[in-house]
């Protein structure tokens, strides 16, 4: 039975390594996917990387556990405790907070995500696996002129200038005691160009956050109501 036991976790921290390299190559295609945005290759990066030393940390319990089974102490000897690696402490985070927005990428790829699996739909075609979506994204990214780019990159600003005011007020009616439960946003808001916006209505206010914020711009909404206030003169007028 003590064999048996040994022998499947000795497979299984194979089993265990050999994900763990796979996880290191998929983070370096995965880099390299991304295209020529450096923030958004260091933010991937970084999350990945995460992810991969939260794997290495478990490959090397397994590996001391492992050690252990195959050299056993005799009781003669001392018994030395093994020192417990230091695990890295999770921040907590407020789940009322507000939600930071997705940045370009990621906000680019959620609505590419769903605009290829509707679009597929529409045409009785099979959905696209994980991977084949992730693919297309990144040659849909690069083949996204810099004038495309740039209104996303607008769309997130609009949307970033949304965050920290919302933040500011969470935080100061946290410390005045007004803030409720029930007012925390659900999800991250997704900044998308109103040009964009204005040609889809797929989007609903659930799958689409505070859309009506990502769209126009304070300055564009000052614009907007005074053209209606010159309509109305205008009309008044005749």
């Amino acid at each position: 039975m003590f064999f048996t036991l040994l022998n499947q976790l000795v497979s299984s921290l194979f089993e265990l390594s050999k994900a763990a390299n796979q996880t290191a190559s998929s983070i370096v295609d995965f880099y390299n996917n991304i295209g020529e945005d450096e923030e958004e290759k260091i933010e991937a990066f970084t999350t990945l990387t995460e992810s991969l030393q939260t794997l290495t940390s478990a490959t090397n319990q397994f590996h001391s556990i492992s050690s252990d089974l195959l050299n056993p102490v005799d009781d003669e000897k001392e018994i030395i405790a093994p020192s417990k690696t230091p695990l890295k402490r999770k921040v907590e985070r407020d789940p009322n907070a507000p939600k930071k927005p997705l940045t370009v990428f990621f906000a680019y790829s959620a609505y590419v995500r769903q605009e290829l699996r509707d679009a597929r739909q529409k045409a009785g075609l099979p959905p696209l696996s994980s991977t084949e979506i992730t693919q297309e994204i990144s040659k849909k990214w690069k083949e996204l002129s810099d004038n495309e780019k740039e209104k996303w990159k607008q769309a997130y600003n609009v949307e970033l200038t949304h965050y920290q005011k919302a933040k500011q007020d969470y935080l100061e009616a946290k410390k005045n005691g007004t803030f409720t439960a029930s007012e925390g946003p659900v999800h991250a808001p997704v900044g998308i160009p109103f040009n964009l916006l204005q040609n889809e209505d797929r989007y609903d206010s659930d799958k689409r956050p505070r859309e009506e914020d990502v769209s126009m711009s304070s300055e564009k909404k000052k614009k907007k109501k005074k053209k209606d206030k010159k309509k109305d003169k205008s009309s008044s007028n005749v």
